[in-house]
Parts: C-alpha cells; structure tokens; sequence
C-alpha cells in the first residue's frame, strides 16, 4: 500500500521539527561531509585560475579529454546518419 502525500509530508516536517533552527542543507551537510571532502572544497575553492574541471588533477584531465572526444564522435555520427538519410534514393 502506497503511502498518500499527506502522510509523507506529515513525516517529513516531523522530522523537520526534531531538528529545531536548522534548515535540511545544514543537517544533511553535518551528516554526511567528512575531512576528506572539506579539503577537497578547499581545494576546489583556491583562486588561482586554474579551471574547476581540471583542478582534480590528472583523471579529471583523462575525463575531460574522453568526455570531448566522445561528443565529438558523436557529432560526427550524427551528421554522417542525416547525410545518408537525406542522400538516400
């Protein structure tokens, strides 16, 4: 039996209101944010002009470059199939 929305809302500020002055963002960030990912956004945050896609370093470069490549081949694909459908007798 599927819960109605009522009862889901219900619930849900229920559990709102356990966590008094405080908005979900915040718990959910209490909860689930460790050292490791702190530092990260530190990283991440630095103004150095190196762009946020690249700042991960060298597998976020393989990303990025396979990412391109991809849409490229995709584009290429997608041009080649019109072109055959539109040639087509």
């Amino acid at each position: 039996m599927m819960a109605s929305p009522v009862r889901i809302l219900l619930k849900y500020n229920s559990f709102l209101k356990s966590y008094p002055n405080s908005s979900t963002s915040s718990i959910l960030r209490r909860k689930y944010v460790t050292e490791a990912m702190k530092k990260k956004m530190e990283l991440m945050q630095v103004d150095d002009g190196v762009p946020v896609y690249i700042k991960g370093g060298i597998g976020d470069k393989i990303l990025l470059g396979i990412s391109c490549v991809l849409v490229v081949l995709g584009l290429v694909d997608g041009f080649y199939s019109m072109y055959r459908l539109a040639t087509k007798q």
